[in-house]
């Protein structure tokens, strides 16, 4: 990123951008159980905003950062109560902040924030009443 103040100064400023995939399929409808995502491209340990909302105002959806390990993420059935049967919304993002090394003398930060997006259904378990 080159930045170019009122005064014509231009400060250079390098980060890099590392995609990560979702490895897993998911598929159009899922049970209510223990959800397993894969990933390629994170670090053993890291870290994704999970963002899972539904259709129904009155839930409280699931919005967190949550620990990738081993490009691994499970998001747990009991977090999953938060949300309603039906349709759901997944939103992975992985964001990065870092802090202006060639700037002005206010400094600033650079924040880059990159993500995908799944649709799926989420049912009750088989052995619950539709």
């Amino acid at each position: 990123i080159v930045f170019t103040d009122f005064d014509g100064r231009q400060f250079k400023e390098e980060f890099t951008y590392k995609p990560f995939k979702l490895k897993t399929k998911i598929p159009t409808t899922i049970n209510r159980s223990d959800l397993t995502f894969d990933f390629t491209g994170l670090a053993n340990e890291d870290y994704l905003r999970a963002i899972l909302t539904d259709t129904s105002f009155t839930s409280r959806d699931i919005h967190e950062i949550d620990t990738v390990k081993n490009n691994r993420l499970v998001i747990t059935a009991d977090k999953l109560k938060n949300l309603s049967d039906g349709p759901i919304t997944l939103q992975f993002y992985k964001e990065i902040e870092k802090r202006i090394r060639n700037g002005t003398k206010g400094g600033g930060r650079i924040l880059v924030s990159y993500g995908l997006q799944r649709e799926f259904e989420l049912r009750p378990p088989p052995d619950l009443p539709q």
